[in-house]
């Protein structure tokens, strides 16, 4: 009662949370009022329909009862006759005996004709298995199998007999018999050993057409059980009325057994499917890719035995039922077993997978409900074992992974030679290959599966460990290229060389990657293609990004080493200008990055190469709009002609890169170097267009770099500096565009 009203309270409390719920209080009681009888109603008509099942079967309990007792009363009426009639009858008790004697001697003569005739039955026996015993083997005829059956059962039925009358004789006549009986073994053995084999192979038998041994051996099984059924009755009455029954001497009660053929039949095929599962084992224990194809045998058996057996064999055996259960019971302890093997591999896993897929897709074409099969035949869900299987697969990818990239990260930062390099001479990590070779074995494992779930869950897993990759090599290209930076001393040489490698390593990665895609996108559904998609273009993604991101770094070693010339910028050093109006600086700038270039031009992939190229003519661009910020810088606006220098470096710079890119490429990088010309050498009355000129093709045009470049101007004063500050009001707000060039030109 108590835990009633705690979920009672607990349901008004989940109900009734907020205080506007109150205000549905008196629909919310309309609403249980209303499930409330509807409960009750189906309630009542339930307990009704139990009443009258109830009251039904006790009145059929009550009628049985009655049933009983009149066959009991008639069934003393007709003892209390057989007691009276004996003192009707004169004489009776020496007829008795007279019949008895009379009996027992028919019973004497026949055992004696019976044992007379032994040593010629079992000959003529025998004579019969033998003729049966052919060449064809089972697919012969075996006429003389239901006269051996026949003749056999006669046979043991006298010996039975026999056997039993000795029993109230002396132990010497019992053995004596006994040993006369013995001719009859090895016939009794060879038939029942001929039974055992055709109860093993009846399937067989059946494929082989030979469909009248197949009746005839159900005959034999069939007659055994009416016999034993008979046995069984007579046993059952003898224990229930032993006292009727002591007094009719010639009952012989314990004289035969049962045979229970039917059921020996069943235990034969347990035992021969048994031994056939310790073979799968063992040939799964060898090489777990055998699963399927060692139970090839496993539906063609249970096909043959409902599409054929069924219709030669007796249909209250409900045969099919009796296969199949046998079979899946013995299938669900063998996946069991080799599940919880504790060495079990990916590969076998992923065979219990597919081996699931099969077996279910195989009960659906027998027409066979997988949930009447109790239990399941794996007894865990597929998706635990896709679980079990992408675990056992991440942990030995994530293994060999490390392996891999371990080697690559070892001869990077050790450096004790160059790179090896491609056919095209580019510089190369040989980790890549290494990887995706181990990638494409495990997709194709699972591609081959035919397992949409497994197939993904492979590649997201193969993502989660590229992805790594890419975060791994940033991490170790950012420390190297620091320490390059700060403490070149303290690192092996051949830095920039093993960086091209990383570089044109994060590029094929990303055409391996891509190329895996593109192989399995056709053979997948639409909603997998999507995943697809979203989880390997993420990864070809992020292999782009990092092979830029390599790229960058590389370009800060050439502008490391390119420090001093852009440090003499638009400083006093700056003014001397070499014969024919080209500066020594940016000739000098050229010059080094030619060099490095002529380098990357061999190492680097020719896609790469040419992207350094551009990312070098932006940052040359922007380290020479950036040195405003050198020491001593001073545009001498007044006693030098600032602007003509400007373009002489201009076109030293724009003619190089002009040739190493294209032209297409230079013009849109370079010209911003003219808007910086006009800031420099605008008077003070242009200076407020100049401006507005400047930030309209550049939105993103930073002011403390304006504030800058005119505080670096030789005739800058305070009102210079305040005409762009003083009417930044009257400026109408540029749209936000895609970034430009001098968004990247910092102060700081």
């Amino acid at each position: 009662m108590e835990d009633s009203q705690a979920k009672g309270t607990a349901k008004l409390a989940e109900t009734l949370r907020h205080p506007e719920d109150l205000e549905r209080i008196a629909a919310l009681k309309a609403q249980y009022t209303s499930d409330k009888a509807a409960i009750d109603a189906q309630l009542k008509s339930t307990v009704q329909i139990q009443l009258d099942v109830t009251k039904a079967g006790m009145r059929a309990v009550d009628d049985a009862q009655k049933d009983l007792n009149l066959i009991k009363e008639e069934l003393v009426k007709i003892d209390r006759l057989c007691s009276e009639a004996q003192t009707m009858i004169k004489d009776f008790p020496i007829i008795n005996e007279v019949s008895k004697v009379h009996r027992n001697f028919t019973q004497v003569e026949e055992i004696m004709n019976g044992l007379a005739n032994l040593n010629k039955n079992v000959e003529e026996l025998e004579q019969m298995l033998n003729d049966d015993n052919t060449e064809d083997g089972l697919l012969g005829q075996m006429p003389n199998l239901l006269p051996v059956h026949y003749k056999l059962d006669n046979l043991r039925n006298f010996r039975d007999d026999a056997m039993f009358q000795a029993t109230r004789a002396n132990d010497d006549t019992s053995n004596t018999l006994s040993n006369y009986f013995g001719v009859m073994d090895d016939s009794v053995a060879e038939f029942e050993n001929r039974l055992d084999l055709f109860f093993a192979s009846m399937l067989d038998i059946v494929r082989g057409r030979n469909v009248s041994l197949v009746i005839r051996v159900a005959k034999i099984i069939e007659a055994e059980e009416n016999a034993d059924s008979k046995i069984k009755a007579l046993q059952d009455a003898t224990s229930q009325h032993s006292d009727l029954v002591s007094r009719f001497k010639s009952i012989n009660v314990g004289a035969r057994q049962q045979k229970e053929y039917k059921k020996r039949y069943i235990e034969v095929i347990k035992q021969s499917v048994a031994e056939r599962f310790t073979e799968a084992e063992e040939l799964f224990a060898e090489d777990s890719s055998t699963l399927l194809e060692s139970f090839e045998w496993y539906f063609d058996d249970l096909f043959v035995a409902k599409d054929m057996l069924t219709r030669l064999v007796p249909a209250k055996w409900k045969i099919f039922e009796t296969y199949l259960n046998i079979y899946h019971t013995q299938m669900h302890e063998f996946i069991v077993k080799i599940v919880q093997n504790g060495d079990l591999d990916g590969q076998g896993l992923l065979q219990i997978i597919l081996w699931k897929t099969q077996y279910e897709a195989s009960l659906k074409s027998l027409k066979v409900d997988k949930t009447t099969l109790d239990p399941p035949v794996v007894g865990v869900p597929e998706e635990e074992l896709v679980k079990d299987y992408l675990s056992i697969i991440v942990g030995k990818m994530t293994e060999w992974m490390n392996n891999v990239n371990q080697s690559d990260v070892k001869e990077f930062q050790e450096r004790k030679g160059p790179p090896e390099t491609n056919e095209n001479e580019n510089f190369i990590l040989q980790g890549a290959i290494i990887a995706f070779q181990m990638i494409n074995q495990q997709i194709d494992v699972a591609s081959d599966a035919g397992k949409v779930s497994v197939l993904l869950g492979v590649i997201d897993e193969c993502a989660v460990l590229l992805k790594n990759r890419q975060s791994l090599w940033d991490d170790i290209t950012r420390q190297e290229t620091d320490a390059y930076l700060n403490e070149p001393e303290t690192i092996p040489e051949g830095l920039f060389e093993w960086m091209m490698a990383v570089a044109n390593d994060q590029a094929r990665c990303a055409v391996f990657t891509e190329s895996v895609k593109s192989r399995l996108l056709p053979a997948l559904p639409k909603k997998a293609q999507a995943h697809l998609e979203q989880s390997l273009g993420s990864v070809v993604d992020g292999f782009v990004d990092m092979a830029g991101i390599v790229t960058r770094r590389i370009t800060e070693f050439i502008f490391h080493d390119l420090r001093a010339p852009f440090s003499a910028f638009f400083t006093p050093e700056w003014y001397s200008v070499q014969p024919g109006g080209v500066t020594k600086h940016m000739e000098s700038i050229t010059v080094t990055i030619e060099s490095y270039l002529d380098d990357c031009r061999v190492g680097l992939d020719a896609s790469i190469a040419g992207e350094v190229a551009l990312e070098l003519s932006e940052l040359t661009v922007i380290s020479y709009l950036s040195a405003v910020k050198n020491k001593g810088a001073k545009f001498l606006v007044m006693t030098a002609d600032v602007g003509a220098q400007v373009r002489a470096d201009v076109m030293t710079g724009f003619s190089y890169f002009r040739d190493v890119t294209n032209l297409e490429a230079a013009k849109q990088t370079w010209p911003v170097i003219e808007f910086f010309i006009q800031l420099v050498v605008s008077p003070k009355e242009g200076l407020w267009d100049t401006y507005v000129n400047f930030k309209t093709a550049y939105w993103d045009l930073s002011n403390d770099w304006v504030d800058m470049v005119l505080r670096c101007r030789e005739d800058s004063n305070r009102e210079m500096l305040g005409i762009i500050k003083g009417r930044m009001k009257e400026f109408e707000a540029v749209p936000i565009g895609a970034p430009t060039i001098m968004g990247k030109v910092k102060v700081r």
